[in-house]
């Protein structure tokens, strides 16, 4: 069993998301795209994670601190590419500022925000624009034997 439980830290990012976000949005942790007209759509996902040299502290050789990155995808559908444009800024900058001003509710407080990607499309089947921006959140754990 991994010393570090990644799944309930994805878990934990959820809890305080929708804690403290108070509009009407489906949230899922590692789960597919759901993206619905009236409905904005929250994902959280497990990027990569990494072990700097420079992070460790003198007990390496029984802790590995590492940074572990989330991705937290915003996704919007509307009629009209600028009101979505709008709904997904106005959520994404509300999820960000949450996040920051409940940073001891996740990873004892040691993450930070690292930007992230925008996504775009006109879907077919729909004829919504679906947009989507991407929050980065790099968080310090450690993994101890």
């Amino acid at each position: 069993m991994a010393s570090i439980d990644y799944f309930a830290k994805s878990e934990e990012l959820q809890e305080l998301i929708v804690a403290n976000v108070s509009a009407s949005f489906i949230c899922v942790v590692e789960e597919e795209l759901q993206v619905e007209p009236d409905k904005p759509f929250i994902g959280i996902y497990l990027g990569r994670r990494e072990a700097p040299p420079d992070i460790q502290t003198i007990s390496a050789g029984r802790t590995t601190r590492y940074n572990v990155y989330f991705s937290i995808w915003v996704y919007v559908a509307a009629l009209e590419v600028k009101l979505a444009a709008n709904i997904r800024d106005d959520l994404l900058g509300t999820v960000e500022r949450e996040l920051m001003e409940h940073r001891d509710e996740f990873a004892d407080g040691e993450f930070w925000l690292e930007g992230g990607s925008f996504d775009s499309a006109l879907n077919q089947d729909t004829d919504l624009f679906e947009l989507g921006a991407e929050i980065v959140v790099v968080a310090q754990l450690d993994s101890t034997v």
